[in-house]
């Protein structure tokens, strides 16, 4: 576009320019206080004033393997194998499986998942949303040929198990 179509000299379109930039600048550096005070924010205790209670931090992690059935993980070594081969797991997924092994047997909703294994406190239903996918995967990984038995099971609006019997259910 040419002076004739702007209606700007160059002078004016430099100065417009030069403003735009000076907005842009100033939307990072918000948008990056905004992100700084977020994380503040989710570290900060006074949102989870129980989670030093819960959460499985590196310090409270089992010292040595934890084997349930078929699947070993080893939280010193941050890695899962099953049946003799190494499962390639998120740091989410690791925590959420080392979670659900570490209360075999119990019923965890969603929102204790999220506490126990990311360390921050949601509502329910943003919990729930939060956890699906990676159960979801969690239970792709964990069933390596068809007909294998399901090890995460769900329990219809209260949570997640991980199943401890080696007998299949009926």
């Amino acid at each position: 576009m040419g002076e004739e179509e702007t209606g700007l000299g160059s002078e004016e379109a430099l100065v417009y320019l030069k403003r735009i930039e000076g907005l842009l600048e100033i939307i990072a550096d918000k948008m990056q206080e905004y992100l700084e005070a977020s994380r503040q924010l989710l570290a900060s205790p006074a949102l989870k004033p129980d989670v030093a209670e819960v959460h499985i931090s590196r310090a409270t992690r089992p010292e040595g393997a934890l084997t349930i059935r078929e699947v070993t993980i080893d939280p010193a070594k941050h890695i899962v194998i099953m049946r003799d081969e190494p499962i390639e797991l998120t740091p989410t997924e690791f925590d959420v499986l080392l979670c659900l092994m570490c209360n075999s047997g119990r019923v965890l909703s969603c929102q204790e998942l999220v506490r126990q294994a990311q360390g921050y406190e949601l509502d329910e239903r943003d919990a729930r949303y939060l956890i699906r996918p990676h159960i979801t995967r969690l239970r792709q990984k964990l069933v390596t040929e068809p007909g294998d038995q399901e090890y995460i099971y769900n329990v219809r609006g209260i949570g997640y198990f991980f199943e401890r019997r080696t007998t299949r259910r009926d």
